[in-house]
């Protein structure tokens, strides 16, 4: 019986094989330093000499102008990481802890195993010193350099969120008062939402296909408010509602949009209300009102 090899297993088959690559945590600067079976300073000529697939380990050409650890000479020499970011033309202070990958014995394959030397970084100042004290002056330098560095992409970014452009700010929507009109047997009040703005405009409320039927189109069904003015005062009904179907709802820019509410019970009250609330911006809500209609005025209607 013949077996087929799977295209991302034979191409694994293809890669130079990767021995003892273990991955080494940073604890302190002398246990670092003692652990390493190299510590370089190298200069990176191409960050990818050998482009192609990725497994967890890649190769870089850089020129060793210094050698802290081990018996590495200096010059040209091809080294591995497991994928540190690194660019041609800068220089880095790279570590390694033994192992081999893509035909080097040299892996950087630890946190802080490639460590930019900062521009303007003089290597005369490693002479007379021990491995950590060496190492350890290398990060002390790249860490100020990393905390200016911050400090200026702060200070950019600042600047950069007063570049944002603002979206225009909307314009409340309009709710009308339609009229008494008769739907399902019942008498309503109706209500035109009117949208004068050239954006959608969100409000709180049903979706249209909570409903069975589906709503109809131009008509809406938000979670609104009502008022009843009783001496002088406005006092607001508490409505109950369902959290089921509520969803991220809009009018449409330049449309009316109509919904209805029942025709409030006579009472000690001489006018009502009708309040839609919606969003002028992120998790912002205000409430838009009709205009006050009448007890009067409905009876009129009746």
């Amino acid at each position: 019986m013949s077996r087929v090899i799977p295209p991302a297993v034979a191409l694994l088959l293809l890669v130079p094989a990767a021995s003892a690559v273990p991955l080494v945590p940073f604890s302190d600067t002398d246990d670092f330093a003692r652990r390493a079976t190299e510590v370089v300073v190298a200069d990176c000529l191409d960050p990818d000499p050998d482009p192609g697939p990725r497994f967890g380990v890649s190769a870089v050409a850089v020129d060793v102008v210094r050698v802290l650890k081990g018996d590495r000479k200096t010059g040209r020499a091809k080294l591995a990481t497991t994928g540190q970011p690194m660019e041609k033309g800068r220089r880095y202070l790279m570590t390694s802890f033994g192992g081999s990958a893509l035909g080097t014995t040299f892996v950087a394959n630890a946190q802080l195993a490639v460590v930019e030397v900062p521009p303007g970084f003089d290597l005369k100042t490693l002479d007379g010193k021990t491995v950590p004290e060496q190492m350890q002056l290398v990060f002390d330098t790249r860490r100020e350099q990393v905390r200016v560095q911050l400090i200026r992409l702060g200070q950019e970014k600042a600047a950069l969120e007063k570049a944002v452009r603002q979206p225009a700010a909307l314009a409340p929507p309009e709710v009308k008062f339609a009229g008494v009109t008769r739907r399902d047997g019942d008498d309503v009040l109706a209500f035109d939402v009117v949208n004068p703005n050239a954006a959608p405009i969100p409000y709180t409320g049903y979706t249209p296909d909570s409903f069975s039927p589906r709503l109809a189109e131009g008509r809406i069904y938000p979670l609104h408010r009502v008022e009843f003015r009783k001496g002088g005062e406005w006092k607001e009904k508490k409505l109950g509602w369902c959290g089921t179907g509520v969803g991220p709802v809009s009018v449409a820019k330049g449309q009316n949009a109509r919904f209805d509410v029942p025709v409030p019970e006579a009472g000690d009250w001489d006018a009502v209300r009708i309040g839609v609330s919606w969003s002028p911006g992120a998790r912002a809500h205000e409430v838009a009102w009709s205009r006050p209609i009448t007890a009067a005025e409905l009876r009129k209607g009746d």
